[in-house]
């Protein structure tokens, strides 16, 4: 029995899985180099890891805005999408910030 197209994926949606999945992880190695850049102001505290999530979340949405201007991505799915990623990247940023050892 053949799968189902469902099921298997295509050279395409394995290439976007990669990219994503690496445009991810830079983007959190940029996080972890961030709190390391400001610890020494700010200590390692909470606040910290707030500033660094912002911080993250800020970058990241100004990249996506660019597809919100060029109009390839509604205004109000930009806005609801933004709202779920900042409380995610901050909770990234505090599991990093607990990770890191200087």
């Amino acid at each position: 029995m053949r799968p189902s197209a469902a099921t298997r994926s295509s050279p395409l949606a394995r290439g976007l899985f990669t990219f994503l999945l690496t445009l991810n992880l830079l983007g959190g190695i940029w996080t972890m180099w961030l709190y390391a850049a400001i610890r020494p102001r700010y200590g390692p505290v909470a606040k910290t890891a707030v500033i660094v999530g912002f911080g993250w979340w800020f970058v990241s949405s100004l990249a996506d805005w660019t597809w919100v201007s060029l109009g390839f991505v509604p205004v109000t799915a930009f806005l609801s999408l933004s709202a779920i990623a900042i409380p995610e990247l901050i909770v990234a940023a505090f599991f990093g910030a607990w990770l890191y050892n200087e």
